[in-house]
């Protein structure tokens, strides 16, 4: 048995809630938990990846939905679209410190790059399936650039 393979366990606890395993690759990990109120998802990046490359027309009009650095180092990167996805103003990055959140309204891009070892939280006012349907592509981040931006302001 793999050294990952023993460290990974079954179900974490985020805000009263069991999160449970849902799927592993070789760049992360992930658990959730989904209710009738409520969407948790726990990511444990494996290796340096770029999570998210997509914005929300209609359900964060209703619904918040908030990403939390738990460990490790990350990136999030935004840029406000129009209705049409196109990019309005300047993109947007930051360093993200442990215990950092930060919050997303409808038509902003968003990707997180994190860094091998890091574990983020998404927390969403709805149940996963509702808002599935609502992801509309928009590449913020390309994954050959993970690297070059996580190093470049990470110095």
């Amino acid at each position: 048995m793999s050294k990952d393979a023993k460290e990974q366990k079954d179900v974490y606890e985020v805000d009263g809630y069991d999160l449970y395993f849902v799927k592993s690759t070789d760049a992360f990990r992930l658990y959730g938990s989904s209710g009738a109120r409520h969407s948790i998802q726990r990511v444990e990046a494996l290796q340096d990846i770029a999570i998210g490359n997509y914005y929300h027309k209609l359900w964060t009009k209703f619904a918040g939905k908030t990403y939390e650095l738990v460990e490790g180092e990350a990136l999030f990167c935004r840029q406000h679209i129009d209705e049409n996805g196109t990019p309005l103003g300047v993109s947007y990055s930051r360093m993200l410190e442990k215990g950092h959140q930060t919050s997303l309204p409808i038509y902003v891009a968003h990707a997180l790059c994190l860094k091998a070892g890091a574990v983020i939280i998404c927390r969403i006012a709805l149940p996963f399936v509702s808002f599935q349907n609502d992801k509309h592509r928009y590449d913020i981040i390309k994954p050959e650039e993970i690297n070059h931006e996580l190093n470049q302001k990470m110095g």
